[in-house]
């Protein structure tokens, strides 16, 4: 994680997260990296989602989703010369 823009940091932390979870439970060694990807994330989403209701109560995931949705503001991702997507 070499990035000091607080956006990459989360998406390299992530990544690094995914990847650990990927090792420790064995999942996402599909030799397509698009659906290695898939199964992993849709593992660890679903992971996130049990500890959340374990963690915060009933519909805690929930509160998770509306939390980022607020912290974060998605964009269509721009090409290098920044005038579209």
């Amino acid at each position: 994680m070499s990035s000091t823009d607080p956006d990459r940091r989360n998406i390299d932390a992530a990544r690094e997260a995914a990847l650990l979870f990927r090792e420790v439970t064995a999942l996402g060694d599909d030799p397509r990296p698009e659906m290695a990807w898939t199964e992993t994330l849709a593992d660890l989403l679903a992971a996130l989602h049990h500890l959340a209701d374990h963690e915060i109560g009933p519909d805690g995931f929930e509160v998770c989703l509306r939390r980022a949705e607020f912290n974060y503001a998605y964009e269509a991702p721009r090409d290098k010369a920044g005038d579209g997507p």
